[in-house]
């Protein structure tokens, strides 16, 4: 599940937040059973109850209401579990484009649903993509404060974006910085690449590369 620097909690079972839509029988039942299946490990099951929690959600209080959002979360959840990663990918996408546009891409939680969609992004394949939802990550990061997750970010940028081209250090170091021209912090996310597209590259492994992105700015 995602990490990449940045602790996404997981609690055992997927909250409902409310979103002051009416909280009917039919969607309290669902509710509960799609919790306690989730809860049992039965995310199939669990899967097929928030999917119609979903559908239920979007027709009575639209699909950016709290609690069609937190439906969708919950979704991907089950769908992480199940490794169905094309269908993870799309809610995913979702989810980050719509809590992006409700609540800013500053917000913990745009942040939160945006390392999801990358997390999909390495599952199916698309590293490039998941360097250039990196360097979003990056600089909004910069811009409140949190300049170590800002770097990690940015190495971690270089470091898929390397290995969506199959390219030398040098390569995915201009291709990450293309990517950042257009951020509000630019010239930060440069000197990172700088600093960190040479030694990312010495891993060999997602797990060695974290702890090679810790020692650069650690």
């Amino acid at each position: 599940m995602p990490s990449h620097g940045v602790n996404i909690r997981l609690s055992l079972i997927p909250r409902n937040l409310s979103a002051g839509g009416l909280m009917t029988d039919e969607l309290v039942s669902h509710q509960q059973r799609a919790q306690k299946l989730y809860a049992d490990g039965n995310y199939q099951a669990a899967l097929d109850e928030y999917t119609v929690l979903r559908k239920l959600r979007a027709s009575a209080d639209g699909k950016e209401s709290l609690s069609y959002l937190s439906n969708l979360h919950s979704s991907i959840y089950c769908l992480n579990h199940l490794q169905q990663w094309d269908e993870a990918f799309e809610l995913a996408r979702e989810l980050s484009t719509t809590r992006d546009r409700i609540l800013g891409k500053e917000d913990s939680a745009s942040i939160d649903a945006k390392r999801w969609w990358i997390w999909m992004c390495t599952k199916t394949g698309d590293l490039a993509r998941a360097s250039d939802l990196e360097i979003e990550i990056a600089d909004v990061l910069y811009s409140t404060g949190d300049t170590k997750g800002a770097e990690r970010a940015v190495a971690t940028a270089v470091f898929y974006q390397g290995r969506s081209r199959d390219s030398s250090a040098d390569q995915a170091a201009s291709a990450v910085t293309q990517a950042a021209a257009t951020t509000t912090n630019a010239a930060k996310i440069r000197s990172v690449i700088k600093k960190a597209a040479p030694q990312v590259f010495m891993a060999g492994v997602v797990a060695t590369f974290e702890g090679i992105v810790g020692g650069i700015f650690d």
